[in-house]
């Protein structure tokens, strides 16, 4: 077991900048680079609250000739980089279509998402996407976390620890490295293997058990 952990330390600390860096694609030159950040603007999803309804009623869909609903929104951001900005947005139901299964009547003081576009440092579109569900997941995880709190009561809590962990590597190492373009098979065998033997030893402790697993 020291031996297995002594290799994958080695390969966390040297294959990053040395096999993996085999697998980095060629960077785009400075003008093709420059070329694709003036033509796709950045686009940002974040959580806001509706303010006001501007308007709301239906109209005809130039394009499909079909009627549909819309509502003009005002709505306060809530988090990242535009918080409390106020802007307005535009969203649209298409009822018995395909994609009524994505229609949502929003009204004041609703937490939603919404998905705007940046140009220049400036906010150049933006839509509502659905109902904010934040809170919700916050709650499942914390009711998650208590119940294994509860029963599991010192392995628990090791559970927890090691959960974290878990997070914290995939977020730090796993999927940064992903990003760049690194080889994926090779990561994710890396970090299955340290996550597991940090499981082991955090939850079983260092025994002869842990060491034949």
């Amino acid at each position: 077991m020291l031996r297995l952990l002594t290799l994958i330390l080695f390969a966390f600390l040297t294959i990053p900048s040395t096999a993996l860096a085999t697998s980095t694609p060629p960077p785009a030159n400075p003008g093709e680079q420059e070329m694709m950040q003036e033509d796709i603007p950045d686009s940002v999803s974040t959580t806001a609250r509706v303010l006001e309804i501007i308007e709301e009623g239906t109209e005809l869909d130039e394009m499909t000739q079909a009627e549909r609903e819309f509502q003009h929104l005002n709505v306060e951001i809530l988090s990242g980089e535009y918080k409390g900005r106020e802007i307005e947005v535009i969203g649209y139901n298409y009822a018995d279509t395909y994609y009524a299964s994505s229609n949502f009547w929003f009204e004041e003081g609703d937490r939603i998402t919404v998905r705007f576009q940046v140009e220049n440092g400036e906010i150049s579109f933006a839509a509502p996407l659905d109902y904010a569900r934040d809170y919700p997941s916050y709650l499942l995880v914390g009711l998650f976390i208590a119940l294994l709190l509860f029963f599991g009561k010192l392995k628990g809590v090791k559970s927890v620890i090691t959960l974290g962990l878990t997070i914290f590597i995939l977020f730090k190492f796993m999927i940064p490295y992903l990003l760049e373009g690194h080889n994926p098979i090779l990561l994710v065998l890396i970090t299955g293997a340290i996550v597991t033997a940090l499981t082991f030893l955090i939850v079983s402790g260092f025994s002869r058990k842990t060491l034949a697993a």
